[in-house]
């Protein structure tokens, strides 16, 4: 349970697990900063803008080949941040805050409410996440032949990429795929096709380079409906035992494909 979809669009869920618990702390805080009269709400903010500075400079530091441009760079959509780093810099404005009783109250009932829901979500994810596990269906080839994932990937790590031939920002990243695919030949990359024909899905790779031994067709789309998804490109990442340990949703980037392959190795 890696996603939230609402109608036709997808989120990732530890985003919204977090962003869920700010607001409640938040909430908290601001009440009890009104029933104490002091600057409760501005320390938790300075506590949160501090993790989130200091994780995202980290993670552009680690990662400054990948980036084009100071924009890129300022882009937070990607999801790319350190949480050592946001961590350790949310706990010493923590702990500073603590040697001021006026707001050091305040603050300490948000952080408790935020941690609080965020880990009571973590662990409900977590449990209904251990069922996250490689579909062991039948699934069929482009020459129409009965497969099994398993049978692909030979103990081998496995990135599955949910698509369909619509699917405009599917095409677009495929030829990335393909890249990684022929750099990482210790990873089985599979592209699982959901809820169309063999002849419409043969018909489109006559025009492609995808290599067809790389490509299962899922025609009643169980995958997607198992795992609650609505919206393509989605990719999965699963380890050799084939429990789900990453997953991206939307159209893939060489960042968080590298994230991915990064937690496969």
């Amino acid at each position: 349970m890696n996603t939230i979809n609402l109608g036709f669009t997808s989120f990732t869920v530890w985003p919204v697990v977090l962003l869920i618990g700010i607001i409640i702390g938040a909430i908290v805080t601001l009440i009890m900063a009104n029933k104490h009269k002091n600057g409760g709400v501005s320390a938790l903010f300075l506590f949160l803008l501090s993790g989130l500075v200091a994780g995202r400079l980290v993670f552009v530091v680690q990662h400054i080949d990948n980036f084009d441009g100071i924009w890129q760079m300022l882009n937070f959509t990607d999801g790319g941040i350190s949480y050592t780093a946001s961590l350790i810099a949310s706990l010493v404005v923590f702990a500073i805050f603590q040697t001021k009783s006026k707001q050091r109250k305040s603050l300490n009932y948000g952080v408790l409410t935020m941690l609080g829901v965020y880990g009571t979500f973590t662990f409900l994810i977590a449990v209904a996440s251990s069922h996250a596990v490689l579909p062991n269906d039948d699934f069929i080839d482009a020459n129409g032949k009965a497969v099994k994932i398993i049978d692909v990937s030979q103990q081998r790590p496995v990135v599955v990429n949910l698509w369909a031939t619509p699917c405009e920002p599917c095409k677009r990243e495929l030829p990335l795929l393909e890249k990684a695919a022929a750099k990482h030949q210790n990873i089985a990359f599979i592209y699982l096709n959901q809820a169309e024909s063999q002849e419409r899905v043969s018909r489109f790779l006559q025009n492609t380079n995808i290599k067809h031994q790389t490509v299962l067709i899922d025609s009643r789309g169980i995958t997607a409906e198992n795992k609650g998804i609505f919206t393509f490109p989605v990719t999965l990442f699963f380890d050799t035992q084939g429990q789900l340990i990453y997953s991206h949703n939307g159209e893939l980037d060489t960042d968080s494909l590298n994230r991915g392959i990064d937690a496969l190795l």
